[in-house]
């Protein structure tokens, strides 16, 4: 039975909407391209509140609390980045230095997208459901996903108006838009299940471990994100001098 959330309709994401409109604000100043995940992930919150609101997961009172404590993980890291305070092992510390860089969007996006569901989401699993109490989270977790795969439906969309090679790559290869965003997201969050699942379960020096384990597959990926081959890089130079110009433009775009 779907428990209805007892806190006021609007509020529980409300705080960190904002500070997700201040990021994206900042970044169209700057032309700083981590606005991409920012707006991506301003969509997702939407969503995720609109679900809450309507009672749609088992537990809508720990799911509040559970968007709470993940989207914390990326706005404390943005904040101490830019107050030079996040150490250079973060997994966030490399999807921010690149905001700087020219990159395709779809890289920018996966480098966010890596940060917080390879690093952060397994720890905010145990933050709210700790030891055994990690299997209730299970059906109201893997709800996220369908949230998440109707969100990127129409992010694949957008990616592909402001990415015309893109765009003419998914048209030309099947199902290619299955194995870039959708897919990294899906696959990513089977994973982080797995190690919230191990996280929970272990003592203090075993989940000191998962998490070390953890953060340098996160970075592993970065590099790979970053530096995928000759070819694909190629590929990606082709699809990053074609894409349309403009930061606030592609903002605007992404953006809901």
């Amino acid at each position: 039975m779907l428990q209805e959330s007892s806190l006021p309709k609007g509020q529980p994401i409300e705080s960190t909407l904002t500070k997700l409109d201040k990021i994206i604000a900042s970044c169209e100043k700057s032309k700083n391209r981590n606005g991409y995940f920012a707006a991506f992930y301003k969509t997702i919150s939407i969503r995720v509140r609109g679900a809450i609101e309507k009672g749609e997961f088992e537990d809508n009172q720990r799911m509040t609390e559970f968007v709470e404590i993940f989207a914390n993980y990326y706005l404390d890291a943005y904040e101490s980045y830019h107050n030079n305070t996040l150490g250079a092992d973060s997994p966030w510390f490399y999807a921010f230095e690149n905001g700087k860089k020219k990159h395709t969007i779809i890289q920018h996006l996966l480098l966010g997208v890596n940060a917080h569901v390879n690093y952060d989401l397994p720890n905010t699993c145990v933050a709210v459901a700790p030891g055994k109490e990690v299997i209730n989270l299970s059906k109201d977790y893997f709800q996220i996903n369908q949230i998440l795969s109707d969100a990127i439906v129409q992010l694949e969309k957008d990616i592909f108006f402001l990415s015309p090679v893109l765009g003419l790559l998914a048209r030309i290869i099947p199902k290619l838009e299955r194995k870039l965003l959708n897919f990294s997201v899906s696959v990513a969050r089977s994973k982080s299940w797995e190690c919230a699942c191990i996280l929970a379960m272990s003592d203090e020096k075993g989940k000191a471990e998962v998490r070390e384990s953890n953060k340098a597959m996160t970075r592993e990926i970065c590099n790979r994100i970053m530096n995928p081959g000759l070819l694909p890089s190629i590929v990606m130079f082709f699809i990053m001098i074609t894409e349309v110009r403009g930061m606030k433009k592609n903002i605007e775009v992404l953006d809901v």
